[in-house]
């Protein structure tokens, strides 16, 4: 429950841009300037899985994403949006926020394994937003559930 005022943030409109936090100044050096982003604005659903890419080697300074590395991400993202109605960018916002709250909690999961397990949801036909979808992965996480048991639990939720 403490998580869902955290999570509901994302529904807010994205903060006013600074500097080296946006797209916009990123057409010189893509990777290295996408690592400065911190939160993706409405025009930046093109860089999404770029972006997801890198917050998933957030550690790794010198990490760049290969093109097959990002159609990883690219393929699960444009699924759930397509699937949810949902914009691509916060589809990745959603999710980085959702790692990052878990980890908070000493629950480290990749951004793979979270766009993997709302996939897996999503096929099922369960009724709700991505929003939605991550509230309950956290919440059914706060409740010591690992990752496969809250995936067959939300699978398990009002289906269209």
């Amino acid at each position: 429950i403490a998580l869902f005022a955290n999570l509901a943030g994302c529904d807010r409109p994205a903060p006013e841009p600074q500097a080296n936090n946006t797209v916009s100044e990123t057409k010189a050096n893509p990777t290295l300037d996408v690592k400065k982003i911190t939160f993706l604005n409405v025009t930046d659903g093109d860089v999404a899985a770029l972006w997801m890419a890198i917050k998933d080697k957030n550690d790794d300074r010198t990490y760049r994403p290969q093109s097959e590395e990002i159609a990883k991400y690219e393929h699960r993202i444009r699924f759930l949006a397509d699937q949810l109605q949902e914009d691509r960018r916060m589809v990745a916002n959603r999710t980085v926020q959702t790692r990052d709250l878990l980890a908070e909690q000493d629950i480290h999961e990749s951004l793979l394994t979270l766009l993997d397990g709302m996939v897996e949801v999503a096929r099922t036909g369960v009724v709700g937003n991505y929003g939605a979808y991550c509230q309950w992965y956290l919440n059914l996480r706060q409740s010591k559930l690992d990752h496969s048991a809250t995936i067959v639990n939300m699978k398990k939720l009002k289906h269209k």
